[in-house]
């Protein structure tokens, strides 16, 4: 018999041996030894072999960690508080006296739906040879309880697949077998001294049998049951096998808890054995007397450790299942208590159970990110097993020896807890823009935080410490709000809110001031300011204004009389829109023509008006009409001779101008008839 392992010397722990000559009776997590009447409740258990034909306890005394002058590293989180009245975690209490109930141990809810719970009683009513299976009702709490002379020191217990309930009889008095009763009470026990050695956990594998851990013998059992048929498998690094569960998401595997060589076993439906020491992980704590296992709702493998952390009460660990420890989570010294069984709840985390002995008993409960909080009340006793009913309550077994003991308790899962947007992101949501989203969460009281979904569009949107979202280019933009759980309440349900965020507009200012009147041939350097897309402005002339100027570049040249319209125009990105075009017009006005007459030579009287004297002149081209016209004869004397002018372009000048002048009609001198050269000059 091996009680003192040479390994706790390095762990500075202590393993007490088990007291000789006393009748071994295992409750997984405590040892009661049976001595002239007294029962005597020691923690922890520590594993058992077979001597001389009889099964010799070896289960350690609480594997209480000394730990003495290691290093401590805090992995968990602190435990929750009693839950309020109006969320979950109430405790119910269930003594069913009178029904002989008696050292509850194991717990399943009924097969096939069946609104029950099943029990083992590892005590010896109402079957003088040592235990029976109990029954109560989830709605009505009726108990009742099932004693037949085989039933000996019955542990674990699973609803079949067969419409059954299964249970192990770990006992020396009937010998070790597997039984079965059905929900009208009928027994049937199936006994292999080979393969059926001293088993404590049992499940229904992928394969549809029962599969069950032998402690006596350091195997996996199998059952078929439908043919009956028993099979056990070995493998190296089984040692005191204790729990069991099939592996998560369809897995062909189940994994086992070894009780005394701290590590995790798997085995698959072909008999494979694999074992796991966690050894990769670098915490302050390790595998330690792991215990109870189940497969948990994150696909990974979740179990309780009554040793090998600080405090010297336990951990949960949590291995994938490629046996990978991810963690080993122990909450404060309160939090996790010489931990027994473990099942998931409905809840999507994990319930435990705290045997502490009196001085620490409660239901603790982890979340999948290691958030632990703990359950305590008068209707916790010495808690051991531990299921989900099908009233989507936690049912526990009360081995404990105060008020609670010999009792089945429930307690109620943490409420739901809903999240509503009461915010709505603008619409449109434009590139630059921001948006502050507020919601409003459960009666847990927690914050609702938010954060950037990952779905969103990359650099769509950012989220800082206050709150406020900040649209960050365009595309899609997913808000995500939690709020955390706590005792009385589950985590909320992820909400989020998703909205479109697009471009940014753009806009055109100008920034420079058109001459009032500019003249013909005069230039203009037109400026303006854009948009956030940082592409230039660009100039032209709107078509319809092409006629009065023409642009280079920024350089606007007056050509004509008319409305000169310049265009701004700049481009988008991802960001931003293309902004829309700017105008701005000047008005060119039409210039009055230059005209010139000089003063014609006298003219004799009797000659007619001509070109000669008719000869106005303008700087652009057009027509003169005169007054008095070419032919007239004018009198002797001076006479004002007038033109008016009408260009040729009358869209770039003023029609109607006049200029005038003067001229002299003489009398004519009479013809001289001396020699040419005797006459006077004309």
């Amino acid at each position: 018999m091996r009680c003192f392992d040479h390994r706790l010397a390095s762990r500075n722990q202590i393993r007490p041996d088990v007291m000789s000559g006393t009748q071994r009776h295992q409750d997984g997590g405590s040892i009661r030894l049976r001595t002239a009447g007294v029962r005597l409740r020691i923690p922890a258990p520590c594993a058992r072999v077979r001597q001389a034909g009889a099964l010799v306890m070896r289960r350690l005394a609480g594997r209480a960690a000394v730990l003495a002058g290691l290093p401590i590293l805090i992995l968990g989180l602190a435990a929750g508080t009693a839950a309020a009245a109006s969320g979950g975690g109430q405790v119910s209490n269930y003594p069913c006296t009178g029904t002989g109930i008696n050292e509850p141990f194991g717990i399943t809810a009924g097969p096939d739906g069946e609104q029950a719970m099943w029990f083992t009683n590892e005590g010896g009513e109402p079957s003088s040879t040592g235990g029976s299976i109990g029954e109560i009702t989830t709605s009505e709490q009726q108990c009742s309880n099932y004693g037949n002379s085989l039933i000996d020191d019955p542990t674990g217990i699973t609803a079949g697949p067969d419409g059954a309930v299964w249970f192990t009889n770990n006992g020396s008095g009937t010998g070790d077998s597997i039984g079965k009763i059905t929900p009208s009470g009928q027994f049937t026990f199936y006994t292999s001294s080979q393969y059926i050695d001293g088993p404590e956990g049992i499940t229904v594998g992928p394969d549809g049998a029962l599969w069950f851990t032998n402690a006596g013998n350091n195997t996996i059992g199998r059952l078929d049951p439908t043919t009956g048929a028993v099979t056990s498998y070995s493998g190296t690094g089984i040692d005191d096998p204790t729990s069991i569960t099939a592996g998560p998401d369809g897995e062909q595997a189940l994994w086992f808890t070894n009780n005394q060589n701290d590590t995790i076993g798997e085995i698959t439906t072909s008999g494979a054995v694999s074992n796991y020491t966690g050894s990769g992980y670098t915490g302050a704590c390790y595998i330690g007397g792991p215990f109870g296992i189940t497969a948990g709702p994150d696909g990974a493998l979740w179990f309780t450790n009554q040793d090998g952390c600080q405090y010297g009460t336990g951990s949960i660990g949590r291995m994938t299942t490629s046996g990978t420890l991810t963690n080993l989570y122990i909450g404060t010294s309160t939090s996790v208590v010489n931990p027994a069984a473990i099942t998931a709840g409905p809840d999507g985390a994990l319930w435990f159970t705290n045997n502490g002995n009196g001085s620490g008993d409660s239901i603790g409960r982890i979340t999948t990110s290691g958030q632990i909080y703990t359950y305590t009340g008068p209707g916790i006793s010495g808690p051991e097993g531990i299921a989900v009913g099908p009233d989507g309550a936690v049912w526990f077994t009360n081995l404990g020896a105060n008020g609670s003991g010999n009792s089945i308790g429930r307690i109620t899962t943490p409420a739901a807890q809903t999240i509503t947007f009461t915010s709505t992101p603008p619409s449109p949501a434009v590139y630059g823009g921001s948006y502050t989203p507020v919601a409003t969460g459960g009666g847990s009281g927690q914050p609702v935080t938010f954060s950037v979904d990952p779905a969103s569009t990359a650099g769509a949107c950012k989220i800082n410490g206050s709150g406020v979202v900040s649209f960050t280019g365009v595309g899609t933009c997913v808000i995500d709000a939690n709020q955390p759980g706590n005792a009385s309440y589950q985590a909320a349900q992820q909400v989020q809110q998703s909205f479109t965020i697009g471009q940014a507009a753009q806009k055109i200012t100008f920034t420079s001031t058109p001459p009032a009147s500019p003249a013909f041939g005069s230039t203009y350097t037109v400026s303006a300011t854009g948009g956030g897309s940082g592409n230039p402005v660009t100039f032209g002339i709107d078509a319809e204004g092409l006629g009065p100027c023409v642009i280079s570049g920024s350089t606007v040249t007056f050509i004509g009389a008319g409305s000169c319209i310049i265009t701004a125009n700049q481009a988008g990105n991802a960001d931003y829109q293309a902004a829309p075009t700017a105008q701005q017009a000047i008005t060119v006005p039409q210039e009055a023509p230059v005209l010139t007459w000089h003063q014609p030579a006298n003219i004799a009287h009797g000659v007619p008006l001509s070109g000669t004297q008719l000869d106005a002149t303008a700087n652009v081209a057009g027509t003169f009409t005169y007054s008095p016209p070419a032919g007239t004869v004018l009198a002797i004397g001076t006479h004002t001779l007038t033109a008016t002018f009408t260009p040729a372009n009358t869209t770039n000048y003023t029609s109607g101008g006049t200029v005038s002048t003067q001229i002299t009609v003489v009398v004519p001198t009479p013809p001289c008839t001396l020699p040419i050269w005797k006459c006077p000059p004309p």
